[in-house]
């Protein structure tokens, strides 16, 4: 086993840096808006600014909130408005906005508070990408808020039952030969190979050492997405008899857009009480304010409408779940009690800024809805034995990748860390012990997870 010390001085740095003190209050600015189109598509983007939540009641059905622009989603031809507030998280003193819209008709923007206006107009036509900047200062004023949750700290897992070879209970193959590789040589659909081998996920033995490893490194519990009843329910019921025995909480995900069906609110409400009526009344399923815990991943891959419309289904079924989206649409966010994310590289870009800038978007926006977030950790990203041929690589950097993650993550003081991944083997994210790379990152873990749950200092 690898051995993590206080001797290593990069390290010792980086760790220093991880425990601050919580944030205390969040100050926003605060800003009317009012947005006419009768164009086909309107796209406004703040070079500088950074919205934190749209609020209207016309949010979530023609506009989508990003941290950095709004989107105007409407049928040509057809006048859109909507009158709603923006909290800014960012705000210079003057900002450079943009608007671009389609080949016809005009958008125009009227900021106003407290009787001061700024008007932006774009009528400009004859190309399909009609684009104008503006450089204004906005009116508005500040606002502050502030969380006031009780909230044990939580480090999750997202873990994948999906695996399988021909000496385990599925008899055969399943994951590890997929994009025409051969596990009987030893080459399998991975970056590394896993200490236990290409195991199956159905056996009882390896879901034991799994939950053995996860509770030494700090993970309170897995999250299992979830591909359908004909695709997943074998491998889940095998991990929650042994994780019943060994008294191991974990939680279901909705895996969008990575379903295997088009999804409707009646279908998807349909799957949530399925998966409540098997597994929430287990003594070990995820439980927050006694409330069964339920993620969705790409969540603004539907509007506020279809969550609103799903989640009164589930509920008029006598279920209440404790709902987190994974996100980056404020409008999506109303329908939901709570916020995370699974991979931070997912956020169009894989550098260090977009990162740090939704870490913080969740933060501000999970203090003015006073709901808890949950930030995502990883060791690298390797996908290059994939089928894709556009890959993508995050290096390790010998720890230095997840330690200055934790140190992005930890800065908006979260409710819970999540582990991403247990053992998503073909991302190249996984924690479980490697042949590459033995206990090395699960140890580190440990260290962090015990530091995060303590609000401890590093001290060496």
């Amino acid at each position: 086993m690898y051995l993590i010390g206080c001797y290593h001085r990069s390290m010792r740095r980086i760790l220093l840096i991880l425990f601050a003190l919580p944030l205390a209050s969040i100050s926003v600015f605060r800003t009317n808006l009012r947005i006419y189109s009768s164009t086909d598509w309107t796209i406004i983007t703040f070079k500088s600014a950074r919205i934190a939540l749209c609020s209207g009641n016309q949010i979530g059905k023609r506009f989508r909130c990003y941290p950095d622009h709004i989107v105007l989603i409407q049928d040509k031809g057809k006048i859109c408005q909507g009158t709603f507030t923006l909290y800014f998280f960012q705000i210079p003193y003057r900002d450079t906005i943009n608007i671009k819209k389609g080949s016809i008709g005009k958008v125009r923007l009227e900021f106003n508070w407290n009787e001061k206006k700024k008007t932006l107009t774009n009528f400009l036509s004859g190309s399909d990408v009609n684009s104008k900047n503006f450089t204004v200062s906005l009116p508005g004023e500040m606002e502050e808020f502030q969380k006031d949750l009780s909230f044990e700290r939580l480090v999750l897992s997202f873990y994948y039952t999906w695996y399988g070879n021909p000496e385990g209970p599925s008899g055969k193959w399943i994951h590890w030969n997929s994009c025409g590789h051969n596990p009987d040589i030893g080459d399998i659909n991975a970056a590394h190979f896993p200490l236990l081998g290409p195991y199956d996920s159905s056996s009882p033995e390896v879901i034991k050492t799994h939950i053995k490893w996860a509770k030494s490194s700090g993970i309170d519990a897995f999250i299992i997405p979830w591909f359908g009843e004909n695709n997943s329910i074998k491998g889940i019921n095998s991990f929650v008899n042994e994780a019943i025995k060994e008294k191991f909480n974990f939680a279901v995900s909705f895996p969008f857009p990575d379903y295997p069906i088009e999804v409707s609110p009646e279908y998807a409400a349909t799957q949530i009480i399925y998966i409540l009526k098997t597994f929430s009344l287990l003594p070990n399923y995820l439980k927050i304010k006694n409330r069964p815990v339920f993620f969705f991943f790409s969540a603004d891959q539907f509007n506020q409408s279809f969550w609103r419309k799903t989640f009164r289904i589930v509920k008029a079924n006598g279920f209440n779940p404790f709902y987190f989206a994974h996100t980056k649409d404020s409008t999506t966010s109303r329908e939901f009690d709570g916020i995370y994310f699974y991979l931070p590289i997912f956020f169009q870009r894989a550098d260090r800024k977009t990162q740090t800038m939704y870490f913080r978007w969740a933060n501000v926006l999970s203090n003015i809805k006073n709901c808890p977030v949950l930030l995502p950790v990883f060791p690298g990203f390797d996908n290059r034995k994939g089928c894709n041929a556009n890959t993508l690589f995050v290096p390790r950097n010998n720890g230095n990748t997840l330690l200055q993650l934790f140190s992005f993550a930890l800065a908006q003081d979260p409710e819970g860390i999540i582990a991403s991944t247990f053992n998503e083997w073909h991302e190249g994210t996984e924690f479980e012990p490697s042949r590459e790379y033995g206990f090395f990152y699960l140890t580190l873990l440990s260290i962090l997870t015990n530091r995060f749950k303590n609000h401890e200092k590093i001290r060496c």
